[in-house]
């Protein structure tokens, strides 16, 4: 994710100009100028690799973008290249089924957490 399209999704939580470009270079662990994936899931831990539900919860609200509560492939597929996340057609099928514990092509937020823990724990 550029400059522009976080600034642009996090205006509500951080009013100031200041606050936010703090933020951006907070997350921006390699000065890239770009969020990366892992960079922006790496925010929502502490050291101990704890998940902040708040901030999971925000993420999951960026990725599901009908508000349906539910993340599908289709929603998956467009936040990661939204966000310039490389990846192929059998990438986004697997992290989908890996996440989708249940197998009915939705991931909720308790899939999501758990999911994002997961991953986390992987890396």
């Amino acid at each position: 994710m550029e400059y522009e399209a976080f600034i642009s999704e996090i205006t509500d939580v951080a009013k100031d100009e200041e606050t936010r470009r703090e933020l951006f270079h907070a997350i921006d662990v390699n000065h890239d100028h770009v969020i990366k994936f892992n960079e922006l899931v790496a925010v929502f831990l502490d050291e101990r690799k704890i998940m902040d539900t708040k901030m999971l919860s925000y993420l999951f609200g960026l990725v599901d973008k009908d508000g349906d509560n539910c993340i599908s492939q289709a929603e998956l597929e467009e936040f990661m290249s939204n966000n310039k996340v490389t990846y192929t057609n059998m990438d986004i099928i697997d992290v989908f089924n890996k996440i989708d514990k249940n197998g009915d092509k939705m991931i909720t937020i308790d899939e999501f957490n758990e999911g994002m823990k997961e991953y986390l724990e992987e890396t």
